[in-house]
Parts: C-alpha cells; structure tokens; sequence
C-alpha cells in the first residue's frame, strides 16, 4: 500500500490520571447490615474514556471492580467491625487515578440501649399530647427508625410513639393520650 503524501494522521496521547469520587457513603458511619451498595463517579479529563472503576472495602488491600464507570455502584459484602472504603478509576489508556481517601463504614450487630427516657410534659395526667425524648447510648444510623411502644403489659400492642425528629442518639416523638 502507498500512502498518499498528503494524507495526515493526528493522534491524541492521554497521560492525565483520570478522578474518582465516592458519593455513598460521603461519611464515615456505622450500618446493621452486611450488604451495602457503596456509589460514586468518575470522570476522564484526558479524554480516552473510563475502562473501569475498582472498590476496596479494605483499606484497598484487595480491589474489585464496580458496575458503571462514569456513574459506578459496587455491592459490598462488609466484615462485623470497621470497613475502610477506597475506589480507584483507570482510562482507557491505562492511565490509574490516585486512591479515594478511606470512609470507614462500620458493620455492628449489637444494638445501642436506653440512656433516658424525658416526657413533656414529665408526669401526664390529662389528655393530650405527650413528648418522648429519648436518648441511646451511641450514635445511630438515622435511616433505621426504632419502634418505640409502651404501656403496662408486654408486648405493649397498640401504643405506638409517633417519630418527629431524629439524629444522632436522639429520638423524639408524640403520643397523643385519649380522653376517658
């Protein structure tokens, strides 16, 4: 073959390192379930495209590839104690991002308890409407709700604490007492 001698061929050479970024989880946090879907993005300023995005849930010791590439999920088996979560992106021209910093999910199994239980008003006679104020021994995962009931006999059927707010280690609801 002869090529003509006008004929020009351009060529690009991507050696910029393409950028990831883990969106779920953004913090570190404590979760009751083995399975978590962790997600993230990825973006390739050099312009060859992303081949594939990779998740460490072990401080990167072990990587393992995730589902997507520019917009990524990976469905992580956790460990019972502390997961630290890494991803890392490659381009189609095999160029490897740096390493996301780690977010440490933590699988636990054990439930927080009771620190104190506040009414308001403190010693409801009448009836209206009562404030639950209750406080757990740690920080909980605000996307688990408990269920918070009471009364004189177990199980306590029927007498449902209504949820208004919840953060952190606290939890506060209402309960609206009937008149009779």
């Amino acid at each position: 073959n002869v090529m003509d001698a006008n004929t020009f061929n351009t060529f690009v050479v991507d050696t910029t390192k393409p950028t990831v970024s883990i969106t779920d989880p953004s913090t570190n946090k404590a979760v009751s379930s083995a399975s978590y879907k962790i997600t993230g993005t990825a973006n390739d300023p050099g312009s060859s495209g992303i081949a594939k995005v990779e998740v460490g849930i072990d401080n990167g010791s072990t990587w393992n590839e995730a589902t997507g590439t520019s917009s990524w999920t990976y469905n992580a088996n956790l460990v019972l104690g502390a997961n630290t979560i890494k991803a890392r992106s490659t381009d189609n021209a095999g160029n490897i991002s740096d390493e996301t910093a780690g977010v440490t999910l933590t699988y636990k199994t054990d439930k927080p308890t009771v620190s104190s239980v506040t009414l308001d008003p403190p010693s409801p006679v009448n009836a209206g409407l009562v404030t639950f104020t209750i406080l757990f021994s740690e920080t909980m995962d605000t996307e688990t709700s408990p269920t918070v009931t009471f009364g004189t006999e177990s199980p306590y059927n029927g007498r449902a604490i209504n949820k208004t707010s919840y953060s952190g280690n606290t939890w506060i609801g209402t309960f609206t007492i009937a008149a009779g």
